[in-house]
């Protein structure tokens, strides 16, 4: 089975090791890892490119699955849907948090969370994993305990209604209209 250790030394002579991801934690239903934002990750505009946030989550979803499927070396990338709520700062570390709906013999699904450093929710994407060589499990897999849905803000308290006055001026005004001038 991986740790942090072995995941690191298997990522860093590669692509999501020089890319700067780190794994954090590792676990069958959960992988945390972070990402400090570079200046060569700006796209147009000053903003951070889509591919840094979609490499990142990848990778930690790889981790999963890898960690679900130990004796299994060939993991792809399926399908892929990213959902972008909010940019990041450059010089923010992004922090992924990676959890499994799914986690079968041949595929695994995972939806990873992540935000800045400061707690704003940049971006969630679900992957679907294909596990290519496929090794049946020593000891079955628990099942999966459910995912923390993301629960929205509590919505603002009603703005107070003025009371409207029903003193002299409403009187003046209701008199008027019914007195009308003898003609």
């Amino acid at each position: 089975m991986y740790d942090v250790a072995s995941i690191t030394q298997l990522l860093d002579p590669i692509f999501p090791g020089l890319f700067g991801v780190k794994v954090t934690e590792v676990g069958i239903e959960k992988v945390l890892g972070e990402l400090e934002l570079r200046e060569d990750f700006y796209s147009v505009g000053e903003v951070i490119h889509a591919g840094v946030f979609m490499t990142f989550a990848d990778t930690l979803c790889v981790v999963g699955t890898l960690m679900n499927n130990p004796d299994s070396k060939k993991v792809v990338t399926k399908d892929s849907s990213t959902k972008f709520m909010a940019a990041a700062e450059m010089g923010s570390v992004l922090k992924g948090e990676a959890r499994a709906f799914h986690r079968g013999k041949s595929t695994m699904v995972w939806q990873v969370s992540i935000q800045t450093d400061s707690g704003k929710l940049c971006s969630i994407v679900t992957q679907t994993m294909q596990v290519l060589d496929p090794v049946e499990p020593e000891v079955p897999l628990p099942p999966i305990t459910p995912p923390v849905a993301l629960t929205p803000p509590p919505p603002p308290p009603p703005k107070p209604v003025e009371p409207t006055t029903t003193g002299e001026a409403d009187a003046t005004t209701a008199a008027s209209a019914t007195d009308k001038p003898a003609a």
